[in-house]
């Protein structure tokens, strides 16, 4: 039931920013339609993206059953697959464009209020389609970077599938500004991409895999072991553990100098992400690192700014 809330939350809030009268609009500047016939482009719209939370995986009987039962449209499966034309996919990236030029209506970050020139987040999302001839990929997966100040999209990159996060961060590490804030998620990280960023006089911000290890200097600067998971459990809830810049990884040219703090998850933020983790498993599954990282009620990151706050 969260999940559904959610899934018609997500649903909602599209149809606030682009209303049936701008989508119709956008159906004859594609032209998907040049009347409004049987199947109205919402109606599109919704049973290729927003019907319900399978989408894409359905055949063309189930979605016209979907739309008779949604909309009370009595359509063929012949009719409906004539839709899913070029003329089907020029409407829908059209939807695409028209709701990122949408987002820079909404109230964004003033330079002004961080020490940053931009904000950079990049994240990516793969899916797999059936798979007709060897020569294809079986699907794709999407990296896309968005800048939180002007609200714009700075890149979007394909890929095969089952393709690494680090390609993407590789193909983008030439971009890297001096003075930009680069954030993302646990499958881009890499001690020697991180080097680049400090290298081009940029900042990161980024969890830290459970797995890692940590090394300090001592009084008479020997070097030490700490682990900062195991500290957190010494934490009140939300309590947070600098340890300053330190050393990360094990030996020679994989290790790489960060700072490093730790906070103990509040009882809602460990509520979050057991949801997380528990959708993260019905999905497919978590890997044996992750794992790991689920037994702690913490979390750990790391970055490159000397800046507090």
């Amino acid at each position: 039931m969260a999940k559904q809330y959610h899934f018609d939350s997500f649903v909602k809030s599209v149809h606030d920013i682009l209303s049936i009268s701008e989508l119709r609009n956008v159906a004859r500047e594609s032209g998907f339609v040049q009347r409004l016939k049987k199947i109205m482009p919402e109606d599109f719209l919704s049973i290729c993206a927003f019907l319900h939370e399978k989408v894409g995986t359905e055949g063309l009987g189930q979605l016209c059953a979907s739309l008779s039962r949604e909309s009370e449209i009595s359509i063929s499966k012949q009719a409906l697959h004539q839709r899913l034309d070029e003329k089907g996919v020029a409407f829908l990236k059209q939807v695409f464009m028209r709701l990122a030029e949408k987002q820079q209506m909404l109230s964004l970050p003033s330079p002004s209020d961080y020490p940053f020139s931009r904000i950079r987040i990049l994240d990516g999302t793969s899916f797999q389609v059936k798979k007709n001839t060897a020569s294809y990929w079986d699907g794709v997966k999407i990296q896309l970077e968005y800048e939180l100040y002007q609200g714009n999209f700075l890149h979007t990159l394909f890929y095969g599938p089952r393709d690494s996060d680090h390609d993407a961060a590789e193909e983008l590490a030439d971009t890297i500004g001096e003075e930009d804030l680069i954030l993302r998620d646990l499958g881009y990280f890499s001690g020697d991409h991180f080097k680049k960023i400090d290298r081009a006089g940029a900042y990161y911000i980024t969890r830290v895999p459970a797995n890692m290890t940590y090394w300090t200097l001592d009084d008479k600067q020997r070097r030490i072991q700490i682990k900062p998971e195991e500290d957190a459990m010494h934490l009140a809830p939300g309590e947070i553990q600098d340890y300053g810049f330190i050393q990360l990884g094990v030996k020679g040219k994989n290790t790489f100098h960060a700072r490093v703090v730790v906070q103990r998850l509040t009882e809602e933020q460990q509520k979050q992400r057991d949801t997380y983790l528990k959708e993260r498993r019905r999905k497919g599954g978590a890997y044996p690192i992750r794992q790991q990282e689920e037994s702690y009620p913490n979390s750990c990151y790391q970055y490159n700014t000397r800046r507090n706050g």
